[in-house]
């Protein structure tokens, strides 16, 4: 599609590369009327040559580096934005709209072949592997918005981490810190016996043979497509994160803070692309209680923006007006009721389900009542949440013991938080 950005731009392209493909960024604001537009495109690995017999004729993308400059091609045309030169360089702006970048920020996977290895680094183009982001250092930089804890989850496949930024009052200074969380797997035999201890299996709420399940997760671990839309696929995902992140989370102090912000990015999320089900893994995995707003970053944005060091506010790049505000009070109380008001609108949440409202996202000031007792709460300006979800499940939440008994309530659950009720 055609941009319709104005045309005095400042355009910068991110190119993330993980372990299964590309994700690329254009970013293009008008710099004297503060404009911003973004344009996302998404690619996977190919199988390259690894399928091919030696009879069969190879395709003409068998490497990584065909790969790239074939991806780069591509995402011209998507975002119908020029990029390379017919030389195969990056483009530098020219006087017509639509031509060249002014920036070029690269993420390398830390894979030992990478397809980035051979692109040069002109003065416009930068290139930072994921081992040298030292993300809590780089969130520190930019968090003076918020007043509440911020935690960063991040998912790839085999690697999990939670970065939690807590503010801390020195006299009448608020400082922050930062600690991180991580499950790291260091091989694929030590993935599969992740797997064989089944401590994913309370949580899965498709009625199949355990068999299949193991089948499938290995197929998708080992070929990593960049996205499914296999609702089999994406629920058992959510069964492994909900169970790795309860494993994780007592490492955190998340469990003791009633109010904060998450961020969720990394391969699975992408993979997954379903907020639904990963806010659900979320809430459940982490275990939260209180008042939380969730940002899920399907598109990958969150690591490219930290590893620019231009300046770039990741908060600012993120607030999309897709997060969701959760209220859980964690209630035992079978009469138990909670009202939250924003503006005008009144959202009501009934002891023993999920209630999921539709949220004007400018609107950042709530109350909320909850048992006899009212707080006010403001959202900072750089999260717009555009749903409400009132959490008033029996608590604790029971899964299983099987995915017999998961079978009615978690698609149920899952239903609640996509299907949002509209007030008037």
């Amino acid at each position: 599609m055609q941009s319709t950005a104005p045309s005095r731009q400042g355009t910068t392209l991110y190119l993330s590369e993980l372990a299964n493909g590309f994700v690329f960024t254009l970013s293009i604001r008008d710099v004297g009327r503060g404009e911003h537009e973004k344009h996302i495109w998404k690619t996977s690995y190919p199988l390259l040559e690894l399928l091919y017999p030696h009879w069969v004729k190879k395709r003409p993308i068998n490497t990584p580096i065909d790969f790239l400059a074939h991806s780069l091609r591509q995402a011209e045309q998507a975002f119908g934005w020029k990029l390379m030169t017919d030389s195969g360089k990056f483009r530098v702006p020219e006087a017509q709209f639509g031509e060249g970048v002014d920036a070029v920020r690269i993420l390398q996977n830390d894979s030992v072949k990478s397809a980035l290895d051979n692109i040069v680094s002109d003065k416009f183009v930068t290139i930072k592997k994921r081992s040298e982001l030292s993300l809590g250092k780089e969130l520190l930089k930019q968090i003076d918005m918020f007043t509440q804890p911020v935690v960063v989850v991040v998912m790839d496949f085999f690697s999990y981490e939670i970065i939690e930024c807590v503010p801390k009052s020195v006299g009448n200074t608020r400082r922050w810190e930062y600690k991180s969380s991580k499950i790291q797997y260091k091989n694929a035999q030590e993935y599969v016996d992740m797997l064989a201890a089944k401590k994913f299996l309370p949580f899965v709420s498709e009625h199949i043979p355990e068999g299949q399940m193991f089948n499938t997760l290995l197929n998708h671990a080992y070929w990593r497509p960049l996205t499914t839309s296999s609702n089999l696929v994406k629920d058992l995902f959510r069964a492994l994160t909900t169970a790795l992140l309860i494993d994780l989370s007592q490492y955190t102090s998340i469990h003791s803070c009633l109010k904060g912000h998450i961020f969720v990015t990394g391969e699975v999320p992408l993979f997954v692309h379903d907020s639904s089900r990963m806010q659900l893994a979320i809430v459940d995995g982490l275990g939260l209680s209180g008042t939380w707003s969730i940002t899920i970053d399907e598109q990958n944005q969150l690591l490219p923006f930290v590893a620019d060091d231009q300046g770039v506010n990741v908060f600012h790049e993120l607030s999309t007006e897709k997060s969701s505000l959760w209220i859980i009070p964690q209630t035992k109380k079978v009469k138990s009721i909670v009202n939250v008001k924003a503006g005008d609108k009144e959202y009501r949440g009934i002891y023993g389900n999920l209630y999921t409202y539709s949220h004007q996202p400018k609107l950042h000031d709530f109350e909320i009542g909850m048992e006899s007792e009212k707080s006010a709460y403001t959202l900072p300006d750089v999260v717009n949440v555009a749903s409400v979800t009132i959490d008033m499940r029996t608590w604790p939440v029971i899964y299983g013991p099987n995915t017999v008994a998961n079978s009615d309530k978690i698609p149920q659950w899952v239903d609640r938080i996509h299907k949002q009720i509209k007030t008037t």
